[in-house]
């Protein structure tokens, strides 16, 4: 009895992990935990661009980590993502203000990554 319960508990499991990753592979899913089809917020800014910078990151391994960035960095007031590279780790942003680094490094840390620099 206890053999046949054992095998029916790897049978589910095995059938969780099998549902999860054809989802995962389809790219239905996410490596984020957030689920896939997470809509990426598209912001324009109001005033002239007076800066265009790159931030340097890590942490991020699939599209839906990116659209997790994209979506932090643009809550940040005047503040406008234009790509997110999750392979390579890079953001590009227009803004119409200087931001600071420690704002931009607050934002990306709360989306879950590491900030490592920024540059022109």
């Amino acid at each position: 009895m206890i053999n046949i319960i054992l095998v029916l508990f790897i049978i589910v499991i095995f059938a969780f992990a099998l549902k999860n990753s054809i989802k995962h592979f389809k790219g239905e899913g996410s490596c984020c935990g957030g689920g896939g089809g997470t809509l990426v917020e598209k912001k324009q800014l109001t005033n002239p661009v007076v800066e265009k910078r790159v931030i340097f990151t890590e942490g991020m391994k699939c599209s839906e980590c990116a659209k997790k960035l994209w979506n932090s960095l643009n809550k940040i007031e005047e503040l406008s993502v234009k790509k997110v590279n999750f392979k390579n780790g890079t953001v590009v942003f227009e803004a119409s203000r200087n931001i600071s680094d420690e704002e931009i490094k607050s934002a990306v840390e709360n989306a879950g990554y590491k900030f490592i620099k920024t540059i022109p």
